[in-house]
């Protein structure tokens, strides 16, 4: 994504989850990283329904494996934010900005993206 070359970032992060998945292991950082960089892949080609199934897999898998990852969930959050707000759908994505600021993770916890956009919602 960094060269902006989203079908590129989808092939990867597609093909580094079906080894994911062939190992059979409980979620794993990996996994859920994989699946926002799919779900930001998605969301670069214009695909935000596809976008919000990602990142909500993503959420959930996080929340099944670890609980109490209070940043990488804000990460999250704030992706489905703007994978809502791409969708038109204004609410959801200020729900998503509300549950992410409800986790009171410090802001130095969060990657410069994530405070940035926090900041401006």
């Amino acid at each position: 994504l960094a060269r902006s070359d989203a079908l590129s970032a989808l092939d990867h992060a597609d093909r580094a989850l079906v080894v994911l998945q062939s190992l059979e292991l409980p979620a794993i950082p990996i996994e859920i990283a994989n699946r926002a960089l799919r779900a930001e892949a998605l969301l670069a080609l214009q695909r935000p329904v596809d976008a919000r199934s990602e990142v909500d897999l993503a959420i959930e898998r996080l929340r099944a494996s670890n609980p109490g990852a209070g940043a990488k969930r804000v990460h999250l959050l704030m992706l489905l934010a703007r994978i809502e707000r791409t969708a038109g759908d204004v609410e959801a994505a200020r729900a998503a900005v509300v549950g992410a600021r409800s986790l009171g993770v410090p802001t130095q916890y969060l990657d410069q993206r994530t405070r940035d956009l926090l900041r401006t919602e």
